[in-house]
């Protein structure tokens, strides 16, 4: 079985893959979009758990996001030899508009507001294995946004 450290490479691995600009959504930064569906919800905060129930009025991108991260989490916990069960739970959530935090990410050259992104995983001890990111984020703009090369292209 895998060691406990090997719980918080996990959460590493998995909260900087998730903010990640190779996280797309249909050639779009992943974190844009969901950041436009929290403000479309009026919401600054959006949290998902990536072994819970989908529920039916889920936004595709978040049952996308759930389906990645839940296999890429799945994968590593097999990969470390951990059983099946040993994580209880498993979520990612983000806090939008942290106008708060604007000193934090000074420094990168983006005028876009900051925002926290945050992964905590749960064993079956509730042991909490939580780790967090601010960076900036502004909502997706298909005007203003270029989509990248990755994208699948549509058949018509």
């Amino acid at each position: 079985m895998g060691r406990r450290k090997d719980i918080r490479n996990l959460a590493y691995g998995l909260l900087h893959t998730f903010v990640s600009r190779h996280n797309d959504d249909d050639g779009y930064w992943a974190l844009g979009k969901l950041h436009a569906l929290a403000q479309a919800q009026g919401a600054t905060r959006l949290a998902f758990d990536l072994w819970g129930d989908a529920q039916a009025d889920t936004a595709a991108i978040v049952s996308a996001m759930r389906a990645r991260y839940g296999d890429w989490l799945r994968q590593g916990l097999r990969r470390h030899g951990f059983p099946a069960g040993y994580l209880a739970r498993a979520t990612v959530s983000m806090d939008f508009e942290r106008e708060d935090l604007r000193r934090r990410i000074a420094g990168m050259g983006s005028d876009a507001p900051p925002m926290v992104c945050a992964v905590n995983l749960i064993d079956a001890l509730g042991r909490d294995y939580g780790l967090q990111i601010v960076l900036p984020c502004r909502p997706h703009d298909p005007v203003r946004a270029r989509r990248s090369a990755r994208a699948t292209p549509s058949c018509a």
